[in-house]
């Protein structure tokens, strides 16, 4: 996980618990302020609430367990009250992390003295631009499997195999400020203790946080012998290798009665970004 990511997780969490101390305190305002009490007898368990009795004193009114209406309400309000000072303080602590915590520190010191160039330093991080540049100054060996199938031109300028891989490409390209992307670049797999070397579809770089993930499109799943030999072969693979699908690892899969749908091509650039 990047600090971008980390950044990110967080804004998501405080967003999740500031609607979720929302919903408790209306829940909360439009209750009874009763408090359901649970207690065990002789391996009985008992449901109650304290109530004044004509004299003004405290007893326990006992709650039949048919009564499924009424205990699932005094059970929500006091998960509410249990919760609530819990969430009001995850939000505070989150906050708190992200007004504290020094995201880019390593980056921005690093640049601060490397500009002056009479020296040389060693960076304990992973530089952006280092990745960035390698990406760009590789060269890639072309996958050797049916070359001739190539016969579709992306925006980008590469020939691909099929139109769904034309929609896909176009799509990343339309995003190159945020993201790169390779069409069957080599990846070596340890598989079964053997190196193996694959080419997906796509292999996407982010050029803000240096992340790289990989796209596979699978477009024939109505053919038995593709969905065997292609799809669960490729997919057991990558799960060995360690990617995982939906972090760096991602596919998206048409057939005959069911073309590439855009929306899923626009939700996987939006996980990537």
């Amino acid at each position: 996980m990047t600090e971008k990511d980390l950044k990110a997780c967080a804004s998501d969490l405080i967003e999740k618990y500031t609607q979720i101390e929302s919903r408790i305190e209306k829940s909360l305002s439009n209750s009874t302020a009763e408090t359901l009490r649970i207690s065990r007898r002789d391996g009985k368990q008992y449901y109650s609430v304290l109530v004044n009795d004509p004299n003004g004193t405290l007893t326990h009114k006992y709650i039949s367990k048919k009564d499924k209406k009424t205990l699932s309400r005094l059970a929500q309000r006091k998960y509410n009250l249990a919760i609530l000072p819990l969430v009001k303080e995850n939000i505070r602590l989150l906050e708190q992390f992200l007004r504290d915590y020094h995201f880019g520190c390593l980056e921005k010191e690093y640049l601060a003295l490397e500009k002056a160039g009479d020296y040389t330093l060693k960076p304990y991080h992973t530089r952006v631009d280092d990745i960035i540049e390698r990406w760009m100054s590789e060269t890639c060996p072309e996958s050797n499997v049916h070359p001739e199938n190539k016969i579709y031109q992306t925006d980008n300028g590469e020939m691909v195999r099929s139109k769904s891989e034309v929609i896909i490409a176009n799509a990343l390209h339309r995003n190159s400020d945020t993201l790169l992307y390779k069409y069957e670049r080599p990846l070596t797999l340890t598989i079964n203790g053997h190196k193996k070397v694959r080419y997906p579809d796509f292999t996407v770089l982010n050029k803000n946080t240096g992340k790289i993930s990989y796209w596979e499109h699978f477009g024939r799943l109505d053919d038995p012998e593709y969905a065997s030999e292609s799809f669960v072969a490729k997919m057991d693979e990558y799960e060995e290798a360690g990617l995982e699908l939906g972090v760096n690892f991602f596919i998206t899969y048409e057939s005959s009665d069911y073309p590439l749908n855009i929306k899923s091509v626009n939700r996987v650039i939006a996980k990537m970004i």
